[in-house]
């Protein structure tokens, strides 16, 4: 592997590639916009009842969007809802890893090839720039958090146990704040990170939208069963073992999200390796 090319093919990637996702970095920045300030208008409508006295923290705000659901328990009287505002994060996490690896290929992509004369370059650059991009949206995501905490609320990394026991219907006596910011600071982004991966990897085996397809029925069908088999509980707080007894260990979590990207990425470099690129392109 020569280090000048995939030097100049990452540095083509992240330029491309941020370049194309533009669009979608200003949507999600829209949406998580509009979820913040749902969740301060609804620490505000508290605070005029009387309800609540503190203003939300960055805490606070970041487990509104990152909370998930409980474990759902089938009955005629407790239908099934999907978090929409959680599964809306990870379907725009989805969305930028979902066309640019395959489209490069098609384009541009097909000369860095003849040119590096190495398809491990071109395979794990893309593996660079799908981690890169992933963890740049939750960047994103936290500035937001960030700006409108500034505005509305207090800068503090400490949750309320009141206002979160009545807005984001969590318990968090006696957890402790260290696992909690693991859990839902970092959890989120590396569970995205072994989604992102997977993803990318069927997207050369079967088709973007097939790959998208399949990823989308992961997450609601982690939503629906609380079972370490669907990783996407792994990035809801309300399904890890911190402040839900039937839920995964922070620790399991990491091993399995570890495990799904190297697979991914191995499989992927397998698949790509041995295909038809001219007939691809």
């Amino acid at each position: 592997m020569q280090n000048h090319s995939f030097k100049h093919v990452i540095k083509h990637d992240l330029t491309i590639g941020i370049r194309q996702n533009a669009p979608k970095y200003i949507i999600a920045i829209l949406a998580c916009s509009f979820f913040c300030m749902l969740f301060f208008n609804n620490v505000s409508v508290m605070q005029q009842s009387g309800q609540v006295l503190e203003d939300g923290s960055l805490m606070d705000c970041s487990i509104f969007l990152f909370r998930g659901m409980a474990v759902y328990i089938p009955s005629q009287q407790n239908p099934f809802q999907i978090p929409i505002i959680w599964l809306i994060i990870q379907v725009l996490v989805a969305l930028l890893v979902v066309s640019y690896p395959t489209e490069d290929l098609h384009s541009y992509g097909t000369q860095i090839l003849t040119r590096a004369k190495n398809r491990s370059v071109w395979w794990f650059s893309k593996c660079i720039w799908n981690g890169l991009t992933t963890m740049s949206f939750y960047l994103v995501v936290f500035m937001v958090v960030f700006v409108f905490t500034i505005i509305f609320g207090k800068l503090s990394f400490l949750p309320d146990q009141l206002l979160n026991q009545l807005i984001n219907e969590i318990n968090l006596k006696n957890v402790d704040i260290g696992q909690l910011s693991f859990a839902l600071l970092l959890l989120p982004m590396l569970t995205s990170i072994a989604f992102s991966q997977l993803q990318m990897t069927l997207s050369f085996i079967l088709t973007p939208i097939y790959s998208f397809f399949i990823i989308v029925c992961i997450f609601v069908a982690s939503a629906y069963f609380c079972m370490p088999v669907f990783i996407g509980n792994f990035s809801m707080l309300l399904r890890n073992q911190l402040v839900c007894p039937q839920g995964t260990g922070s620790i399991v979590a990491i091993i399995i999200n570890l495990s799904v990207t190297i697979i991914s990425i191995v499989i992927g470099y397998v698949h790509f390796s041995k295909c038809d690129i001219l007939k691809k392109s």
